[in-house]
């Protein structure tokens, strides 16, 4: 029995039997019997459990570019010596069966609200959510994991990636396990929420344009649902109703003194995107040849990350005005915001270059004729975060069995890379700082009584951008405007204990998919099972089409109480 099988008898049988238990008890409570009045306690256990349908080359096919080695053989480029070392040093993802384990992550997820006051006119109560994640994959399976090697001095592994690379990030540190921990205090004028919270505003699905106030926990791309992967901050979050004759208009202010960035993907981990591995390699690489004198003793390397210190003037804060407007075919709700904050996602900075033959150089115009990067090496990259003004608004809208709904952010000085072999003045500086609009339109549409469709347009622009513009140390051109369209639709059956739903993603520019069906069946008020997949298709190096070897069936068991 292959592990596929085995794993998917065990999880089967087990949702099985829970549900037979379930059923012959009557098991249906809502939340935990505390004994205590004021007390409520709830929450689910659940576990995520997730096969390859594809194998994994990993790395290889990507570091022999044409458009970052256009000059060397085979006859029309395509051939780089860097490749010889990042093949040897990157740590890469690769999997070598279909079928094999994906994911099996099991997670405990208690709520713990307790109510001080519950007055007609004043509330304070006090919430608490304890947050538990164990990834047991790969002390599960062998048939994934990174290797690396072949050059004196690299480090090879034919064994699993990094155990870390849920575990220090999710339950093994105290700030990890107490996840929300706050107070709230509400009269009919005011709403004071403070602690560690999470803040969530805009409209949209699947793709994020105002939902910027936290960071993310990106390691598994955007499959994570928002409650897991949006990360709480210590904040104070005030709402304040101030007409007294209109509450639904209220100005909402928010303060974070504390900056976590967002956590990206580990080396050799299975949602890595294509430029993260660039950067990877290429740090690997520029470590490997400062340690072995490559480039002579005048080539030394430092790769620095710069963190905002936790002082006031780092602190975030924002400002949103939300109202509902009446109309005669339904009211409209709007908001209109403004958002400085750090850039939850550092950006590196070159800030420094080094040619062989003639040492420390501003430019690759030092010695005409070469203009290929991996003869130009950096001495110093600083990773650091950026800030930004971000200014949004949304609205929300019924006309008759249609809803529509929109999001806008216009975000002053965001970062860019531009390539660093583009001739002119300035040729190395790698980073240009841009204005951008994002924007999505989207409906709500129920047919034939119970089929619910939903659409969106999704467009980032860059304005005024640099016509040398990439998307990272691939070169690989980004244009100035990116357009995606996502699709919705869902159908419930068996008095909406049970349902089916797919979402489909399709990004216009770079003719990159996303397909994500799924089935769902609640056996009791408890017990949830689902079933679904995620199909991508794609290129290397775009945003949905780099995970095209990454297609996956996944099934969800869930049981709350």
């Amino acid at each position: 029995m292959n592990t596929f099988t085995r794993t998917f008898f065990i999880t089967f049988i087990s949702f099985l039997i829970t549900g037979v238990v379930n059923l012959l008890f009557n098991h249906t409570v809502s939340a935990l019997d505390t004994g205590i009045t004021n007390l409520e306690i709830w929450g689910y256990i659940q576990n995520d459990t997730a096969f390859h349908t594809t194998t994994n080359s990993g790395t290889a096919p990507f570091f022999q570019d044409k458009k970052v080695a256009p000059n060397f053989p085979p006859p029309g480029g395509g051939f780089h010596p860097a490749s010889i070392l990042l093949n040897r040093l990157v740590r890469e993802n690769k999997v070598n069966h279909r079928s094999s384990l994906m994911k099996f992550e099991n997670t405990f997820n208690l709520k713990a609200l307790y109510k001080v006051m519950d007055c007609p006119y004043r509330k304070i109560s006090i919430f608490g959510r304890i947050y538990l994640l164990h990834d047991a994959v790969y002390d599960l399976t062998e048939d994934i994991g990174w290797r690396a090697g072949g050059l004196p001095g690299a480090y090879r592994s034919d064994g699993t990636p990094a155990r870390w690379y849920r575990n220090d990030l999710h339950n093994e540190t105290f700030k990890r396990i107490f996840r929300e921990f706050y107070m709230d205090y509400n009269t009919p004028q005011l709403d004071i929420r403070i602690g560690k919270q999470m803040i969530v505003w805009g409209e949209i699905d699947g793709f994020r344009l105002l939902d910027l106030v936290n960071p993310f926990d990106l390691r598994e791309f955007i499959l994570d649902d928002y409650e897991d992967s949006r990360i709480p901050q210590w904040s104070l979050n005030v709402k304040w109703r101030f007409l007294k004759d209109r509450p639904d208009y209220n100005l909402e202010f928010i303060f974070i003194p504390d900056f976590e960035p967002n956590k990206i993907m580990r080396e050799g981990s299975t949602w890595e995107p294509d430029e993260l591995k660039l950067y990877y390699g290429g740090n690997r690489t520029f470590k490997y040849v400062d340690d072995y004198n490559i480039f002579g003793p005048g080539y030394h390397y430092k790769n620095i990350y710069k963190k905002p210190a936790q002082t006031f003037e780092n602190s975030n804060f924002g400002l949103r005005f939300n109202g509902v407007k009446q109309m005669a075919r339904g009211a409209l709700s709007y908001s209109v915001s403004y958002y400085y904050t750090w850039d939850y996602s550092w950006f590196p900075f070159v800030k420094g270059w080094f040619m062989p033959g003639a040492g420390n150089v501003s430019s690759h115009e030092s010695i005409p004729g070469f203009t290929d990067l991996f003869l130009l090496a950096p001495t110093t990259i600083e990773r650091k975060h950026t800030r930004n003004h971000v200014f949004g608004a949304t609205f929300n809208k019924v006309i008759g069995k249609w809803a529509f709904r929109g999001e806008a952010a216009y975000t002053r000085g965001k970062m860019t890379a531009v390539d660093p072999l583009m001739a002119g003045a300035g040729a190395q500086d790698f980073a240009s700082k841009k204005d951008t609009i994002d924007y999505c339109l989207g409906f709500d549409k129920n047919f034939f009584t119970d089929w619910f469709t939903s659409g969106q347009i999704i467009q980032s622009i860059v304005l005024n951008a640099n016509p040398h513009m990439v998307k990272g140390l691939s070169l690989k051109r980004r244009r100035d405007t990116n357009t995606f369209l996502t699709f919705v639709v869902q159908k419930l059956f068996n008095n909406d204990q049970m349902g089916f739903s797919s979402l489909i993603a399709y990004g216009a520019v770079e003719g990159e998919w996303w397909l994500s069906p799924k089935f769902w069946w609640e056996v009791t008020q408890n017990i949830k099972g689902t079933i679904g997949a995620n199909i991508f298709e794609g290129d290397h190096y775009d945003t949905l089409g780099q995970f095209n070897r990454n297609d996956q069936i996944y099934i969800q068991l869930r049981y709350s109480y």
